[in-house]
């Protein structure tokens, strides 16, 4: 009896001694892997942070040698830049596009309702009773943009001009000209339109260097031909439309600066307004905005 009692507890013993040894086996193998995967995180961080930390330096290095800035004035004055300038400028209204009852109905988002051709000809009565009644379109002014090539295009941002009916500009001096959209390309936000008389096509020249002053010309608010100064902040890729470097610098914009001009210290072209972001703007550098300008001007002929 005594004996087997001994053999019972020796068993358990055993059993306790091999269960023992594999948890803390366990322990031990879990405890290192743990370990070394935080050793390869803490020096992926810093392999990320000593990355980053090299592409901002080499990002202000780049910056302030990207646009050589040669005879560009460190002083801007603007009072007699500005009439240079502003011939070229434009404001671009547009019609707003008047949409069909059906094309709004939320019934299609119910599954299994379908259109088909007898429910879009009564769409289209309806729109037709509807549109007896309605007040006029009124010109809207959706944006800014300046003259280029031989004065017969005008250069904006894409978005200023994507999705809308009808299309006018109007000069610095007041005249109004109708115009047509020529091409658009979303992905870079750089449009192109026709008009019916030609301007004064813009100057290009030197981009500006990090620092070196700026001045935008657009209708903020539809209120037209309004100037905003700044500086260039820095080069760097665009935060909403392409991957492909903008021009960022901190003069304030807000609706209706969108296509407008960016001119530097000598009334050149530098770039055209796109968009705001935080307390900056993003203009499409001129040069890309003009190749993509040409582009879309060939495809149309």
């Amino acid at each position: 009896m005594k004996a087997q009692t001994w053999r019972r507890a020796a068993l358990a013993a055993y059993i306790l001694a091999g269960a023992s040894l594999t948890v803390a086996g366990y322990t031990v193998a879990t405890t290192e892997a743990n370990a070394n995967a935080l050793y390869r995180f803490a020096e992926h961080d810093n392999d990320a942070y000593s990355a980053r930390s090299r592409s901002i330096a080499e990002g202000i290095t780049a910056a302030a040698l990207r646009g050589p800035g040669d005879g560009v004035p460190d002083a801007a004055d603007w009072p007699r830049i500005i009439p240079e300038v502003m011939p070229s400028a434009v404001n671009i209204a547009a019609l707003p596009v008047v949409t069909r009852p059906d094309d709004e109905s939320r019934v299609w988002l119910v599954p299994g309702v379908q259109s088909n051709l007898a429910t879009a000809a009564l769409g289209a009565v309806r729109f037709w009773l509807k549109s007896r009644d309605q007040e006029p379109r009124h010109w809207q002014t959706i944006g800014s943009g300046a003259f280029i090539a031989d004065g017969r295009y005008v250069l904006t941002a894409a978005h200023v001009i994507d999705g809308k009916s009808g299309y006018r500009v109007q000069t610095a001096a007041g005249r109004w000209l109708d115009a047509e959209v020529i091409g658009l390309d979303l992905r870079r936000d750089v449009g192109v339109l026709r008009v019916s008389e030609p301007g004064q096509p813009i100057k290009t020249g030197t981009m500006p260097i990090q620092g070196q002053p700026v001045l935008t010309i657009g209708a903020p608010g539809g209120r037209g031909f309004s100037v905003s100064a700044g500086i260039v902040s820095r080069y760097a890729a665009s935060a909403r439309f392409s991957a492909d470097e903008a021009l960022q610098i901190d003069a304030a914009v807000t609706g209706g600066n969108s296509g407008g001009l960016v001119v530097n210290a000598r009334g050149e072209a530098v770039g055209v307004v796109s968009h705001s972001d935080a307390a900056f703007t993003q203009a499409v550098p001129i040069g890309t905005a003009l190749a993509v300008a040409r582009e879309l001007i060939e495809r149309s002929r």
